[in-house]
């Protein structure tokens, strides 16, 4: 699996062949686009600003399966 974030949200994006990807889930997070993923604990953060999307700062934590 691929996972990008940007301002829009994540994109998740799964590999069904060596050249064939496919979007499989996109998620909000209020405008965050800066994230880090921690294999040892399968776990997605993304970090956002208080802003237009968002009432104050927060930080998203995904489990990754």
């Amino acid at each position: 699996r691929i996972y990008v974030s940007s301002e829009d949200g994540v994109d998740v994006v799964a590999q069904d062949s060596p050249d064939r990807y496919r979007a499989v889930q996109h998620v909000d997070t209020l405008g965050g686009k800066t994230s880090i993923y921690v294999p040892s604990i399968e776990r997605f953060f993304v970090v956002h600003t208080k802003g237009d999307r968002a009432n104050e700062a927060g930080l998203q934590i995904f489990k990754v399966n």
